[in-house]
């Protein structure tokens, strides 16, 4: 009897074998090492630093601290050993992120600790923001603090931008390669180096300019755009430097620039290209380069019933530029406009633009999506890069039913423009009837009136060129001597910065498409008949447009022989 009530003694009561309170402390415990387990993977992906290795020792030190705690009889010690053995190694990873960033971002130090509690907004710096930047939704940017993960991100890209925006780039490039990354800025066609950054910073920067135009942080892989405008204030111009003989405004005016910011990944990383649109200035037709001349004769185009024009110059050299101010030029209340295009540039109001996609299904090529579009009865069509045969058919064939139509092509001259759409149409007929104009064109740069200098140049020079030495008395090009301080220090002209080139114009080779050259080409002449019968005509070559565009005093000897050179 004794030994029967010691064993019924020994029996738990009801519930004995179920512990609420050690299920939540085990859930508790488990929910905040899954807590601590995506912090660093999280961390380690935004610093670069061992992703998988951290992971790994953050979940397997979870895992093993659990089953330990599990077999072990004592629940007070086991639930020391999953402490420690979690705590353990994301403490091991604390103080070596701590060694990897500036003091601002460390976790787990006094100033940390005093951000959190209570001093955050009032001892806490915001960094400095030189550009004011907006979305396209007209909400301001707003200045990151020093405790946001991206802070040294957006303090590397206001740098970016303040450094881009003061040297008038069109375009800066984050590029990563073997050797580093490199940034470029494009000025004026010109590309410069901008110095190598480390890969942490760069992707903090991307980052930072990912988040703030609305893509996808975490995917850096996928091509990615986005847009922002970017506010530069009005700028005084110091007077002592004025007084050294530039000649410059006393105040440079505000601008507005529309940032086109894309991003990729690549095998060396991610990139980034940020192209800059000033919208304070309005492009229009007229202010392209082209002479009066050459304008009148596209005007005529406009008012014609159909036609084609064709546009054409190497890579980047404007093309798209005339194309959009051609187009512009219309009254898009009264003509029905439309492009088609791979990638348009930007937008044109009241133009329908249309994008065609190769990667689409295989019957809708991209004489077909052209085919729909002229179904639906436009005055106006514009079509980027044709290419193939039955595109520039059905080009040919819709011009001469009331159908104007401005295409793009590649080609360094008017004449290789003309060679190319009559092979492309593959019927000489056919090709000639529509065409009315061949345009040709690339961009110089403009000497920058703040600082060009004039000069007697040797006629010995100007014989060899083709220029009429006893006709000119002046030339202008960039500044040969810069002033200085009394430190010695060069102070450049506060237009270019001290480059002698301010923005770019174009240069046009217009060939007009006659009755009697029509005749010409379908009766198979020869291109030097071609090229004789178009200088009878008064017809400059390129090179000659650039050269009375040197004449004007507008840019350079060197920058026309650098061009053309380029060209080859």
């Amino acid at each position: 009897m004794d030994t029967l009530s010691y064993m019924l003694a020994e029996v738990p009561q009801q519930g004995g074998y179920f512990s609420l309170v050690k299920w939540f402390v085990l859930l508790a415990a488990a929910v905040g090492w899954i807590a601590v387990a995506q912090w660093v993977d999280k961390d380690t992906w935004r610093l670069h630093y061992k992703r998988f290795t951290f992971n790994g020792v953050i979940v397997g030190a979870g895992v093993l601290g659990l089953i330990v705690w599990l077999l072990v009889p004592y629940f007070v010690v086991g639930l020391l050993v999953f402490v420690v053995c979690v705590g353990g190694s994301a403490g091991v990873y604390v103080i070596l992120r701590n060694q990897l960033v500036p003091e601002n971002s460390r976790v787990l130090t006094g100033d940390h600790f005093a951000r959190l509690f209570g001093r955050k907004d009032a001892s806490e710096k915001v960094g400095p923001s030189p550009v004011l930047l907006q979305t396209m939704a007209h909400q301001a940017v707003p200045a990151l603090p020093e405790s946001d993960p991206l802070y040294e991100g957006y303090v590397a890209g206001q740098t970016l931008l303040t450094e881009a925006i003061n040297r008038r780039a069109e375009r800066v490039a984050i590029t990563p390669s073997a050797k580093g990354i490199g940034v470029q800025y494009t000025i004026d066609g010109i590309v410069s180096d901008g110095g190598p950054i480390d890969r942490r910073t760069a992707d903090l920067m991307i980052a930072y300019f990912k988040k703030m135009a609305g893509m996808d942080v975490a995917d850096r892989r996928k091509p990615q755009s986005g847009k922002l405008t970017a506010q530069e204030p009005a700028q005084p111009i110091d007077p002592q430097i004025l007084a050294l003989g530039y000649n410059a405004p006393d105040v440079l005016p505000a601008r507005s620039l529309l940032l086109d910011i894309r991003t990729s990944g690549t095998r060396a990383g991610e990139t980034m290209q940020i192209q800059t649109l000033d919208q304070s200035e309005l492009l229009s037709f007229d202010r392209l380069g082209m002479t009066d001349r050459q304008m009148q004769l596209v005007a005529s185009f406009r008012q014609s019933a159909g036609g084609v024009v064709v546009f054409g110059c190497g890579d980047k050299l404007g093309t798209t530029t005339t194309l959009y101010q051609a187009l512009r030029a219309h009254d898009a209340f009264m003509s029905n406009v439309q492009t088609i295009e791979e990638r348009p540039e930007g937008e044109i109001e009241n133009i329908t633009q249309h994008v065609y996609k190769a990667d689409g299904a295989e019957e809708q090529t991209f004489g077909r999506q052209l085919q729909s579009i002229i179904r639906r009865g436009p005055d106006i069509v514009a079509v980027s890069q044709c290419k193939d045969k039955e595109t520039a058919q059905l080009i040919a064939r819709s011009a001469a039913e009331n159908v104007k139509f401005y295409v793009e092509m590649s080609g360094r001259d008017t004449f290789t423009l003309l060679a190319r759409w009559v092979a492309l149409v593959g019927d000489l007929s056919l090709a000639m009837q529509p065409l009315t104009l061949v345009i040709a064109q690339t961009l110089v740069r403009r000497l920058c009136t703040g600082c060009r200098e004039a000069y007697r140049p040797d006629p010995d020079l100007l014989r060899k060129i083709n220029l009429p030495a006893d006709r000119i008395e002046k030339l202008y090009r960039p500044p040969t001597r810069v002033p200085m301080d009394k430190q010695g220090n060069k102070i450049p002209c506060p237009l270019c910065q001290g480059i002698g080139y301010r923005g770019r114009t174009g240069v046009f080779e217009v060939l007009v498409v006659d009755d009697e050259l029509r005749r010409l080409v379908v009766g198979n002449a020869s291109a030097n008949e071609i090229k004789k019968y178009c200088r009878t005509q008064k017809m400059l070559y390129l090179q000659e447009e650039a050269l009375r565009k040197v004449i004007a005093g507008e840019t350079s000897i060197n920058e026309v022989v650098r061009i053309f050179q380029e060209s080859k």
